[in-house]
């Protein structure tokens, strides 16, 4: 199908640095999850681990 071939997060090592341990911090009650907040974008089992870091973060509360 033309124009759906997917796509994924990526950064940069100054991106990374300077927004993604912001990103995976929480702001009040809103997490943000999924396979482009993690190191493995694009892939299954970056969300899993996205989903285990927010996971640990509300069982912490």
């Amino acid at each position: 199908m033309p124009y759906s071939k997917g796509g994924w997060a990526e950064y940069t090592t100054d991106v990374r640095t300077t927004y993604y341990p912001r990103l995976n911090q929480p702001d009040a009650n809103i997490y943000l999850c999924g396979e482009h907040l993690s190191y493995l974008t694009g892939w299954m089992a970056g969300a899993f681990e996205s989903a285990r870091l927010v996971s640990k973060q509300i069982v912490a509360l």
